[in-house]
């Protein structure tokens, strides 16, 4: 669920994120060692495994900036984590899920800016990847 008010997320799992979320509320849901993908400056990003929102399996990312959290990705799960079966119509199926996720728990079309922040869903030509992309203060 996101709640368009305030910019919470709960994820079926009982995982929630706020705009004020710091790493160290993340703790019990992300293994620091294996689950940390990038570390760049004040940047870090983790990746949290087996997540669903609103009954749908997910990929997600959370992105911090000095501590606080900044932006989240995620993405409809598409089965595959290879390349070699990758296709561009492949993620155009899964933007198309993606937005259905956004219309059926915001009743909005994505992109959508809110007080706390922007909710988009995309297609990344150069990175040929279909993301629902939170920003936090935006």
């Amino acid at each position: 669920m996101i709640d368009t008010q305030t910019g919470r997320i709960c994820f079926d799992s009982g995982f929630t994120v706020t705009p004020l979320t710091v790493i160290d509320d993340i703790a019990g849901f992300v293994d620091f060692e294996k689950d940390k993908v990038l570390e760049n400056g004040p940047w870090k990003t983790y990746s949290i495994r087996n997540m669903s929102l609103c009954g749908r399996p997910i990929s997600l990312s959370i992105s911090f900036e000095d501590n606080r959290i900044r932006s989240l990705h995620m993405s409809c799960a598409s089965g595959s984590e290879s390349w070699a079966d990758y296709s561009t119509a492949k993620e155009f199926e899964i933007k198309a899920a993606n937005d259905r996720l956004l219309e059926d728990i915001l009743g909005m079309k994505p992109s959508q800016c809110f007080w706390w922040g922007i909710v988009e869903s995309s297609f990344d030509s150069k990175t040929g990847d279909a993301g629902i992309v939170i920003r936090y203060g935006s």
